[in-house]
């Protein structure tokens, strides 16, 4: 940046560095902000008019405001790139809307400047006013929270729902109104109208403002007075101003309007209103794309101009001549050559008949083309309420922003069959403007809704021929979505004829694969499978265009049943739900047993970039999908297969029992075969030659070590195998093993045995995780009344400098990823990160010094983790086993040691057996028999007469929670954590260890950070990473080390992370 040039603003990198400037500095700043935003759009595209207009909004309110403890929620965003710029990403700013850099719109996922998620419109009052709601809550008295919402924005109905709250919600919410007459196309409405004329007496409001301060001075001023007061002052000011107010009449304090470009005037209005109590709705008056005179005089072309060159205002647009057009284009001439013939034709459009092309018919009939603003629930309603009184509407929406109507066309249009044609443009990806623009999820939610039919056109003349169709008689509710951008045929005004609803074609023949797709990305699937042909000799592909998503085209697909093996579905939008899914479910329920892969999005929320470079993300997701292959449908491999299943990876399950196999459920989405892991003939069925990983655990050691030898030699890349001899675990038989071609042998019971040693050598202590052989260690802590630390902000007792961290929260079914507004509450389950040397202070603090170490335990259940458990106790510890089989006594007391291990003949659950051997004095007891139920009710039993420390095995997972709210000390559970040991050999990033934590339903993992790695790139606080992901601690060389957001993450650093409610796969991306 030129010093020279931007000599106020290349010395602001945070709001607190523009809080250093006089009020009288503030224009010039304002000038710069407003040249630099002009320079940067101008060589990398974005919003631009928009940020243009709101300058010295944005100024005025971080001058004035403590962000980002003050919140500022932003409506739709576009208007937001002063307000990026000046908090922190001034420098990165050149990657805005670029694939991995900055992001379109603001997020919290990305600075926690963006308080809240933008892109769709008309959001920021209901978010604000909670935000004020919880600030009041929480005692947060001193925090301020203003949105900012543009009078296009407030024309939507979710605006007005968050301001009817506003007026009648206790909330101290500042609103200010934007108001430029503009949304994208110019704005529209009553509400665009009456903005356009309010005004009011300034005078008044200074004479308001300072009455109310002198009466709350007094005490005459108090809340039950308040709302008849106002009603009163609102009166008297329609009498000043000779006109109504709608704000004023809802009990929202009105000010303006002011001139939004006159930054000394706004300072000083924010000034006067920052502690003014009540809700406040403050109109400023703003020229969308101020200071640049091409986009002042139009600002709709402006909105997003692409590049341009800064000092001429010449736009730098492509030459298209000889290109496809684009679809909205296809769609707007063909609409408008329909109409022609059909006079009962109508357009309805929420204010966006430039982006969907539906301006060349209003140009051409005005009468007959309804922009209802943003408004897009309102723009289906009101299509059905024409279709219901005989007119024909084709209403056009962005498929991203018809989720917003989603009750409309259930309730209003597809209850009653009506008529509507419903046009969803930028279907699929869109590119830059990411994650709340991509239309996505459009084919999966609209599936399940009666009376739909859905169709896609692979190309120009099938959008024109069902244009045509959806609008002849009888055809009901018609949705047609299409993608952003251009097209595939030049020559596209071709003569349109009725395309049958529910028929798809066959393009191609083949014999080995059926290739079905929907839509446009069929073209890009013809030209993969000529490659894939060419490349690969006597390989026969077939391509089905499907066209309809809804009905499907069941003669076609009985075809492709009964004479395909192999079935590839293509299409643009959520695996989860749609095409690909119509047809598994079809093929499913016709009694054809085809392989079926359903390629698709993946489920996560898709980024910002080029449409090319995301359609490569995702198909490089797509192939990083492991191919694992289960044998054995029992305890562990059921939980895998459900676990791994819903990580949208390839999942094939075999056993020989068809009865297991069905009780995994429908609901996963896997692949199930009949047969013997250990059949040559099933192994290569499955397809373990390109196998990822091959998991053996059936009961049976042998069946499992022959399976993964046989797998291996057939191919896979690595294998697991389950064993349940502990001479197999010496480092020893383990690389002999491995030269067989076994990777990783697995002994539950001895997985387990550890977790129980580490919750009996410390009695206080739920669960135990040591990373890195105990250079950090996190400790789960069931919180009492003798904790020092509750009901305290975490900021207050736990700063970057203190030798704990608290990464988690787990309280009542909740859990927290807490930040430092958060507190510790009576009865909380807390995760505690710390160093080794620091574990006697934590249990200080948390009122556990009374809890005395475990040197006695009870076992109820000699299997073979009680055996493991008791070999691996330390030595001051003694041991009774309580068995109920004879035989098995009798195996126990060979084995076990005399002098450590006392077997008892009976059954635990008699309590005077109990009493004779001593429950009352025992110092803990585990319950480890082959029953769920059981082993609770023992361990309450056991804590009834007075034992502190409780572990039971549960292997029920449904049941972990209710285990967990009667106060079960540590809860074992051998699949999950067989899991857990499985689970990391998937992760491409070098992992040490992972472990699911059942109780807060959350993962830990220990990654090593990579040379180069994004992890190392950035301070934690810069990184980006996802709700839900906390950083706990790291360990460089040999010391662990807890982390705050300043710290900077090294090559070779070992680090915790915790993560809720997120794929793991998802955190990986930041360690490799």
């Amino acid at each position: 940046m030129d010093k020279e040039k931007f000599s106020l603003l290349s010395n602001i990198k945070y709001p607190e560095d523009l809080r250093k400037l006089s009020i009288d500095e503030l224009p010039e700043l304002c000038r710069e902000l407003r040249e630099d935003i002009i320079e940067e759009v101008a060589v990398n595209p974005g919003h631009f008019a928009s940020s243009l207009g709101v300058v010295e909004i944005t100024v005025a309110l971080h001058y004035i405001y403590n962000t980002p403890y003050d919140r500022i929620v932003w409506d739709v965003g576009h208007q937001a790139y002063g307000h990026k710029i000046l908090t922190g990403r001034r420098d990165a700013f050149c990657t805005n809307r670029k694939l991995h850099g900055i992001r379109p719109f603001p997020t919290p996922l990305e600075s926690e400047y963006d308080t809240f998620a933008c892109g769709h419109a008309s959001n920021s009052i209901s978010a604000a006013l909670g935000m004020a709601v919880a600030a009041k809550q929480k005692g947060e008295n001193d925090r301020h929270v203003v949105a900012v919402i543009g009078d296009g924005a407030m024309s939507g109905g979710l605006a007005f729902e968050g301001i009817n709250n506003v007026s009648s919600t206790p909330n101290d919410l500042l609103i200010i109104l934007n108001d430029n007459d503009m949304s994208i196309d110019r704005a529209v409405g009553g509400m665009e109208k009456y903005l356009l004329n309010l005004d009011t007496n300034d005078t008044y409001n200074r004479l308001r403002f300072k009455a109310s301060q002198w009466l709350h001075s007094k005490g005459y001023l108090n809340d039950d007075r308040r709302k008849g007061i106002l009603r009163l002052n609102n009166a008297l000011k329609s009498a000043l101003s000779h006109q109504q107010n709608i704000f004023e009449g809802m009990n929202i304090r009105y000010f303006g309007p002011f001139d939004g470009h006159d930054i000394r005037e706004v300072v000083r209005v924010l000034r006067q209103l920052k502690d003014m109590k009540g809700p406040k709705l403050l109109h400023l008056h703003t020229t969308k794309g101020k200071g640049y005179e091409p986009a002042e005089k139009s600002a709709t072309i402006w909105h997003a101009p692409g590049k341009f060159d800064p000092e001429t205002g010449e736009r730098l647009v492509s030459d298209t001549s000889n290109q496809p057009p684009k679809y909205q284009d296809v769609f707007g001439n063909t609409l408008l050559e329909l109409a022609r013939q059909n006079h009962n034709i109508v357009g309805v459009t929420p204010a966006m008949p430039t982006g969907c092309s539906m301006s060349i018919m209003m140009k051409q009939m005005p009468d007959r083309v309804f922009d209802v603003g943003i408004a897009e629930g309102h723009a289906v309603t009101f299509s059905a309420g024409m279709a219901k009184d005989g007119l024909m509407p084709f209403c056009n929406i962005y498929s991203s922003f018809a989720q917003r109507a989603y009750d409309n066309i259930i309730h209003d249009m597809a209850l009653l069959s009506l008529p509507v044609v419903l046009c969803l443009d930028r279907a699929g990806l869109v590119g830059e403007d990411g994650p709340t623009h991509h239309g996505a999820f459009d084919l999966a939610a609209l599936r399940p809704v009666p009376h739909l039919t859905i169709a896609s056109p692979m190309n120009e003349h099938e959008l024109r021929n069902l244009m045509y169709s959806a609008q002849l008689p009888h055809h009901g509710c018609y949705v047609i979505r299409y993608p952003r951008g251009n097209g595939v045929l030049t020559d596209w005004r071709n003569p349109m004829q009725e395309i049958v609803t529910g028929t798809g074609r066959k393009l191609k023949e083949g014999i080995d694969v059926a290739v079905l797709t929907l839509g446009p990305i069929g073209n890009d699937a013809a030209e993969a499978i000529a490659e894939v042909e060419k490349e690969t000799e006597g390989l026969s592909v077939a391509h089905y265009d499907m066209r309809f998503l809804k009905p499907l085209d069941e003669k076609l697909l009985q075809e492709i049943g009964s004479r395909f093996n192999r079935i590839v579905t293509i299409e643009d939008g959520v695996r989860m739900g749609g095409f690909g899914s119509a047809v598994l479910e079809w093929m499913s329920d016709h009694g054809y047993q085809p392989h079926i892969t359903r390629m698709g999005l993946p489920d996560e929320f898709v980024e910002h970039g080029t449409i090319a470079q995301l359609r490569e993300i995702v198909q490089r997701s797509y192939y990083k999908r492991m191919k694992i292959i289960i044998a054995g449908a029992y305890a562990i491999g059921t939980h895998l297969a459900r676990l791994l299943s819903r990580s949208n990876e390839e999942i094939t399950l075999i056993d020989e029992s068809e009865e297991r196999l069905a009780s995994i459920g429908s609901d996963c989405d896997l692949l199930t075969m009949v047969g013997k892991p250990t059949s040559l003939k099933i192994l290569r069925d499955a397809g373990t030659a390109d196998a990822d990983l091959f998991i053996a655990v059936t009961p049976l050691e042998s069946t499992n070590i022959t399976a993964s030898i046989l797998a291996k030699n057939l191919g896979a890349k690595r294998t697991v195998a389950r064993v349940d001899n502990p001479e197999y675990m010496d480092p020893q038989a383990q690389e002999f093993f491995q030269g067989l071609g076994i990777s990783k042998l697995i002994y539950p019971e001895m997985l387990a045995a550890v977790d129980i040693n580490n919750g009996l050598k410390m009695s206080w202590v739920r669960q135990r995780w040591d990373v890195h052989d105990g250079a950090l260690v996190m400790l789960g802590i069931k919180l009492r009344q003798t904790c020092e630390i509750l009901n305290q902000p975490l900021k207050d007792i736990s700063g970057p400098n203190d030798p704990y961290h608290v990464v988690a929260i787990k309280r009542g079914d909740e859990t927290i990823i807490p930040g430092g507004n958060d507190e510790l509450k009576l009865y909380d389950l807390a995760y505690f990160m710390t160093t080794r040397n620091y574990i006697p202070y934590i249990r200080k603090i948390v009122g556990k010094e009374h809890y005395v170490d475990v040197k006695n335990v009870m076992i109820m259940g000699g299997g073979r983790t009680a055996v493991r458990a008791v070999k691996k106790m330390p030595e001051y510890m003694e041991c009774k086993i309580i068995e109920k089989d004879e035989a098995r006594c009798e195996y126990l007391n060979e084995i076990l040691d005399e002098n450590k291990t006392l077997v008892i003949h009976g059954d635990g659950r008699d309590i005077p057996l109990l009493n004779e051997e001593g429950i009352r004095s025992t110092q803990a007891f585990v319950a480890l028999t082959g029953n769920a139920e059981t082993n609770i009710l023992a361990c309450l039993t056991a804590k009834r007469m007075g034992v502190r420390k409780t572990v039971a095995a549960v292997e029920n997972v449904d049941y972990v929670s209710m285990a967990e709210s009667l106060d079960i000390g540590t809860i074992i559970n051998k699949k999950v954590i067989a899991a857990s040991y499985i689970y990391q050999m998937m992760l491409d990033a070098d992992v040490m260890n992972v472990r699911f934590l059942m109780n807060a339903n959350a993962d830990v993992a220990e990654f090593i950070a990579k040379e180069g790695s994004k992890v190392t790139k950035k301070p934690v606080k810069d990184l980006g990473m996802p709700i839900g992901v906390t950083i706990g601690g790291l360990v460089r060389g040999e010391e662990g080390m807890l982390v705050s957001g300043n710290t900077q993450i090294e090559a070779g650093d070992s680090v915790m992370v915790f993560c809720h409610n997120i794929n793991m796969k998802k955190i990986e991306k930041y360690f490799v």
